[in-house]
């Protein structure tokens, strides 16, 4: 992980109802090309960066909750601002000592600075994503399950 995160980093929404700080260093970031996540952001894939959930706190605004099944049977949790729809965060009942801070809501540090280190669920990845090769890859999900890259 980047220096520029090593100390902890903010963000907030599109329109600066919903922020939120991170006090500390992210555990990792990661690609995932689940289809809930491809359908959810739109796009290729959703970039996140894990953070201990002890070091997040919501610092201004009240983001609007909606929690779904994933296919392991786990809920997923995903907050948004209620005004401008940018999604913000997400956390799993799967390990409910992690959020998932989405990397283009990042505003305090340079882009740059949040570099992916692995990627899951590769096996729905779309072939028109271009994502390096070097990233540690798993076919679905961390837990329980050897790397394929």
């Amino acid at each position: 992980m980047s220096d520029a995160l090593a100390k902890g980093f903010s963000g907030g929404c599109f329109c600066g109802a919903v922020t939120y700080r991170v006090t500390g260093a992210p555990r990792f970031a990661y690609h995932c090309h689940c289809t809930d996540c491809r359908r959810i952001n739109g796009t290729a894939f959703h970039t996140g960066i894990a953070v201990d959930r002890a070091l997040f706190a919501i610092t201004a605004g009240a983001p609007s909750p909606y929690a779904t099944e994933a296919d392991s049977g786990h809920t997923i949790t995903r907050w948004s601002c209620a005004t401008c729809a940018t999604q913000l965060w997400s956390a799993t009942t799967a390990d409910e000592t992690l959020v998932s801070v989405k990397a283009g809501s990042v505003t305090s540090v340079p882009h740059d600075a949040i570099r992916p280190t692995l990627q899951i669920f590769a096996q729905s990845r779309v072939p028109w994503a271009d994502v390096p090769d070097a990233l540690i890859t798993y076919a679905r999900g961390m837990r329980g399950e050897t790397p394929i890259g």
